[in-house]
């Protein structure tokens, strides 16, 4: 059809200020007026597409860019979107066919190695994210924004002396002169700091043990006690330092890097040197916390109830996160802790201990980046029988009395929705299913309606924890993105004998913005008819 091209030009104009000033609903309203008055032209579905990826709506963005790809199949940029996108849903194998396919045309392509890079960080794969940057710095497309981010990697994935290593044969290949002098500048810079006594060094709890900096002692089966003098806590990033050894092992949520609060302190190299308030404390455990349901009631709390249990310490002051949360203090009022131990930090973020002490399980968490992966949580029978104990009383199965049938929404949550959860509610009221919103309830109301649950459905999230309540031989089924979701739900299933299954739902929009998308953390949709047949076969109730 042929256009005015005065009014194409109006169009477009309206398309780039919608999209720059960030209103991206009116700027695919634009791009579709574009895609319907030339339908076979790929270029208006790439744009539309673009705009859904800013939105973070990755799936409806590949549907898009398949049907683009039909009308051109050589158009480049398409595939570097393309392979953005299936990416970020965590369909990296879709993703890494089209990489390897555009390397064969162009084996220094830039971002195509970028887009592998990011794959090969969320696949935890060391040797190879190593090697792709290694690729990156050397890349005659490199400018100097883009080789600091670069070695900034490198330096997380291997350390401070194993990348000056890689940076001092490393073979610099860029246009922009100035990355020659960068790399000189980190070179130096690190060199330096290596044997400095203020560089921080992030270890682990193995590695401060052998240096004499801390001691492990005993504690019970699946923990052990930490022992060591004069120890820094950063409350809000819940990790601990030493001299200058910042240990991950302890910490759970925290950021990637090492500028959190206590690094900020004046005698490091790092931070800003801003002066901090160190609440000077002579004796303290330090038990941390989060914000995250699962990893208090699993990892944190069991950890200090052990203790309180054996009548360790009961008398020393306690340091948990900043600011507790309302299920954080109903846990603890429950196994009678006295909340005169809590050090509150107030408005202060470090705490300097002359004894400091904590418990920590065995194994350590695998780190990745310096940073544990928390997605790899440990689970014990020792912690759940001291749950079971601690909330119900006994730390059995129970006899497989319970009768109630739930249906777990996240119509609540900021991440991780159920796009379709309306249509999947219709569907759990019909089979006789109670509708339940557990950050809606207490921690003893939740501990409760579990204990006395036979049937538990829904979206994987913190409120799954609470299975750790339920009766042997109850029945579990968790809805999950199709990329890598965690099991630890799972392996409580399996040490309290409850039948734990999984149905996978298709990624829809990711939230976070960030260079590493994580699909985890993604909304999703379930395929309803796959869903009815997985639950005939999980419940009787549905074949009525």
């Amino acid at each position: 059809m042929d256009v005015n091209p005065d009014v194409k030009n109006v169009l477009f104009t309206g398309y780039i200020a919608a999209a720059r000033s960030g209103d991206y609903e009116r700027a695919k309203r634009i791009m579709k007026i574009f895609a319907a008055l030339e339908p076979n032209s790929e270029k208006y579905y790439i744009h539309i597409s673009g705009v859904c990826s800013e939105q973070g709506e990755f799936a409806e963005a590949i549907r898009l860019l398949e049907r683009s790809e039909i009308l051109n199949p050589n158009d480049r940029s398409l595939y570097m979107v393309l392979a953005r996108c299936y990416e970020a849903v965590g369909k990296t194998d879709l993703a890494k066919e089209i990489i390897r396919k555009e390397l064969e045309k162009n084996q220094n392509s830039f971002i195509f190695h970028q887009i592998l890079l990011s794959i090969s960080i969320k696949d935890n794969d060391v040797e190879s994210s190593v090697e792709i940057t290694k690729k990156l710095l050397e890349n005659p497309e490199v400018d100097e924004k883009k080789f600091i981010e670069n070695a900034n990697i490198l330096i997380s994935l291997l350390g401070i002396s194993l990348a000056i290593e890689k940076f001092n044969i490393l073979s610099v290949k860029s246009a922009d002169w100035k990355v020659k002098n960068t790399l000189e500048t980190y070179k130096s810079f690190l060199t330096a700091g290596v044997n400095s006594p203020e560089i921080i060094k992030v270890c682990s709890i193995r590695d401060m043990e052998k240096e004499g900096l801390c001691h492990l002692l005993p504690l019970s089966q699946h923990r052990r006690l930490l022992h060591s003098h004069d120890a820094y806590v950063g409350v809000s990033s819940q990790s601990v330092m030493v001299k200058n050894r910042l240990c991950r092992d302890l910490c759970y949520h925290i950021e990637s890097d090492a500028s959190s609060d206590i690094v900020n302190l004046p005698n490091t190299r790092f931070g800003t040197g801003k002066e901090a308030n160190v609440i000077e404390v002579d004796e303290a455990i330090f038990v941390g916390g989060g914000k995250n349901y699962y990893h208090w009631m699993m990892d944190y709390l069991p950890g200090l109830g052990i203790l309180e249990r054996d009548g360790i310490l009961r008398k020393v002051p306690v340091i948990f996160s900043a600011e507790l949360t309302p299920f954080q203090t109903q846990s603890l009022e429950h196994i009678g802790f006295d909340f005169s131990r809590y050090l509150d930090p107030g408005q202060d973020k470090v705490f300097r201990c002359s004894q400091l002490w904590a418990t920590t399980r065995i194994p350590g968490r695998r780190t990745f980046m310096g940073v544990p992966d928390w997605w790899q949580s440990v689970v014990d029978p020792e912690t759940l029988s001291w749950l079971r104990n601690a909330f119900l009383g006994k730390p059995g199965g129970g006899g497989g009395q319970g009768k109630r049938k739930l249906y777990l929404s996240r119509g609540g949550a900021s991440i991780r929705r159920l796009l379709n959860d309306a249509d999947v509610v219709e569907l759990m009221m019909a089979a006789g299913y109670e509708i339940v919103h557990p950050e809606t309830l207490s921690v003893v109301e939740q501990v409760s309606l579990f204990a006395d649950a036979s049937h538990v459905v829904g979206v994987h999230g913190a409120a799954f924890t609470n299975i750790a309540f339920m009766a042997s031989g109850a029945k579990v089924l968790e809805i999950v993105g199709e990329f890598k979701p965690p099991e630890f739900y799972r392996k409580i299933s399996g040490i309290l004998g409850l039948s734990h299954d999984f149905i996978e739902a298709r990624i829809e929009k990711i939230h976070k913005k960030a260079f590493f998308l994580d699909p985890r953390f993604g909304d999703i949709s379930v395929d309803i008819p796959q869903l009815k047949n997985k639950l005939a076969d999980f419940d009787d109730s549905f074949r009525q």
